[in-house]
């Protein structure tokens, strides 16, 4: 959600900006100086950095300590007539577990959302909006750029989710932090 949330943001701000650029005279846009791909550089270099560190500070089996230890925990409740006795009361574990949950979830939903927006910030697909837009219907071409995000994002969730199943979060987190500065570093080189 916060993925697709920052996307669409992103393709409402990118409409707007190429909406704009139509009564913009070129000379005043140009620049000798590339700003955004020096953004873009140290925004994936960060992230990878920040990726790396967080995914080596992670315990080797932490998630699999803590699912394991979640199931343990369901399977005796259950047992032991404790589920119900969670259903009932209105303190009981279970909502504690659902409050955590949702807040945990929301936080993770904006830091995702906050990440992607600055991350594709200057990115192509921001430029190739901005221009659409320039040409087209901004209104039209914001959709069509969010609902196309929309799909990427859900394609790219299942496929995380999909891959879980074989690698660990720290594992994923080193992968995943090795790829950003891969970008980073192709960037810099004018490849990417």
């Amino acid at each position: 959600m916060g993925s697709v949330a920052a996307l669409a943001a992103m393709s409402v701000v990118s409409a707007a900006i190429g909406a704009a650029a139509q009564r913009v005279p070129e000379t005043f846009v140009s620049s000798s100086l590339p700003i955004s791909k020096w953004a873009s550089v140290a925004l994936l270099a960060y992230f990878g950095v920040r990726t790396l560190k967080a995914a080596w500070a992670a315990a080797p089996d932490a998630a699999g300590e803590e699912l394991a230890a979640a199931r343990e925990e369901l399977g005796e409740g259950e047992a032991e007539g404790g589920a119900a006795a969670a259903r009932a009361s209105p303190s009981g574990p279970k909502k504690a577990i659902d409050s955590r949950d949702s807040s945990s979830a929301l936080a993770r939903a904006l830091e995702v959302g906050a990440i992607i927006f600055v991350a594709e910030w200057g990115d192509r697909s921001m430029l190739a909006t901005i221009a659409l837009a320039a040409a087209q219907g901004p209104v039209g071409v914001a959709a069509g750029a969010t609902a196309g995000h929309a799909l990427a994002t859900a394609i790219a969730v299942l496929g995380g989710a999909l891959v879980s199943r074989w690698l660990s979060e720290r594992a994923i987190g080193f992968i995943g932090g090795g790829l950003f500065l891969v970008f980073a570093a192709l960037t810099q080189a004018g490849v990417m």
